[in-house]
């Protein structure tokens, strides 16, 4: 019978890792030398611990040979995978030519390397690999990304500086329509969601400014089109939000929003209009703003009309800042993003 001395400099350790240790294979080789210790065989440990005595034997053994410190060693063995191999291979095809699905990915690797897995190993391997399953983006085909980059450097950071020590008041505009009907979401439910859709339509059409600072919210809406009048009434909501105070506006190069009319405006009222780059909508905050509105108040929401579908938008641009002060602060940041390096899907 195997027996195996237990050091009695160990024994402190022992007794506190066969309950405290964060892996539980090592609290289960502490159980079973404080077992031995105790004056039990293998043989004896092996069916309190729910173990072969053969993996206690193995315990037991490391022990004597390498001491604590080999046994806090783990060796649990790993299976080869075959598709390690052609990992380099893998890799580079799948970089170039994302695949859309596990089992897209199981066909394309069978073919490339003759080896066929469940989608369920794929997934793993592929996982292991550091691939993740993203959701794609988009960017305007026309966008030019050096021509935004000299913008946000040159233009959009010395004007955020401005508005962060006080200098100025800095807003985003745009424009947002919705559409009545139904904004289809994704939910956590056990049996597919449906959600009931109206008829007609009918749009609600906001012209908005988001101050980049403060998140606060300037609107004007309609429902029937959003047009340079609209432009001129927000400025002078704006105006009148900050009498004789330095106003900055960053916006698109919507033609309702940069004519000669709406630009002799802003001048008489001392607002400064600063136009992006085309095709640009990545640089203007209040974008990420609009669609934050319609997950929160719109998507798998059913608005049985018009009137309670337009309340519930201005609902939430009234007091989302308030309902949602943390998701904000989150989406809200300065930070933009650039398509200087990222990576294209082949034409």
């Amino acid at each position: 019978m195997l027996r195996v001395p237990i050091l009695p400099e160990d024994l402190a350790t022992i007794q506190r890792d066969r309950y405290y240790h964060p892996q539980p294979h090592i609290m289960m080789r502490m159980h079973t030398l404080a077992l031995h210790h105790g004056g039990l065989s293998a043989e004896q440990i092996a069916p309190l611990l729910d173990r072969d005595p053969r993996t206690i034997r193995t315990c037991l053994k490391t022990y004597r040979d390498g001491g604590l410190s080999a046994v806090y060693e783990y060796n649990k063995y790993k299976h080869e995978c075959e598709l390690d191999a052609f990992s380099e291979l893998i890799e580079s095809d799948f970089e170039k030519h994302p695949p859309q699905s596990i089992n897209e990915a199981s066909d394309r690797i069978e073919k490339l390397t003759g080896i066929k897995r469940s989608p369920t190993q794929i997934s793993a391997f592929l996982k292991k690999k550091g691939f993740k399953c993203l959701k794609t983006g988009s960017i305007p085909s026309k966008a030019d990304p050096v021509a935004q980059k000299e913008f946000l450097e040159n233009t959009i950071e010395p004007i955020i500086a401005e508005a962060q020590a006080g200098e100025c008041d800095l807003y985003y505009v745009d424009a947002a329509h919705f559409v009545l009907g139904a904004f289809l979401g994704y939910l956590w439910s056990k049996f597919r969601v449906f959600i009931r859709t109206p008829s007609g339509r009918k749009r609600y059409n906001i012209i908005g400014a988001y101050n980049a600072i403060t998140g606060a919210m300037a609107t004007v809406t309609n429902t029937t089109y959003i047009n340079s009048a609209s432009v001129l009434e927000l400025l002078g909501k704006l105006r009148q939000l900050h009498p004789g105070r330095p106003i900055k506006v960053i916006l698109d190069n919507a033609s309702y929003q940069r004519n000669f009319l709406v630009q002799c405006h802003a001048a008489i009222l001392d607002i400064e209009l600063i136009f992006l780059p085309s095709y640009s909508p990545n640089l203007n905050l209040i974008e990420r703003y609009w669609k934050f509105v319609k997950k929160k108040c719109l998507y798998n929401r059913f608005h049985g009309n018009f009137e309670s579908f337009c309340a519930a938008i201005d609902d939430c641009l009234k007091n989302g800042n308030e309902k949602y002060e943390d998701e904000l602060k989150t989406l809200m940041t300065l930070n933009f993003q650039s398509f200087e390096n990222v990576q294209f899907l082949p034409v």
